[in-house]
């Protein structure tokens, strides 16, 4: 049986345009703990950073194809092992 509590929060990044993006840090997808995604997503400042196209944070002039971002939110991962 699948856990019914997440083991991790990956970040759904939607820039400005539309766009989504997971993050990704140093170019692996990023997850968070259970226990700070939800903190880490309160306290986003999207005013400092952009997303590039890759889903990296980056800071305004860094990357001339990073958009603004409009928000960041979580999406559950579970384990998908079951029980014999």
């Amino acid at each position: 049986m699948a856990d019914d509590f997440p083991r991790a929060y990956r970040i759904l990044v939607t820039a400005t345009d539309g766009t989504t993006v997971y993050w990704h840090k140093n170019g692996i997808l990023h997850e968070l703990s259970p226990q700070l995604g939800p903190t880490w997503v309160t306290h986003f400042n999207k005013q400092i950073w952009l997303i590039s196209p890759e889903g990296a944070f980056t800071p305004p002039g860094s990357d001339p194809r990073a958009k603004p971002i409009q928000s960041v939110d979580l999406e559950a991962v579970y384990d998908t092992t079951t029980d014999a």
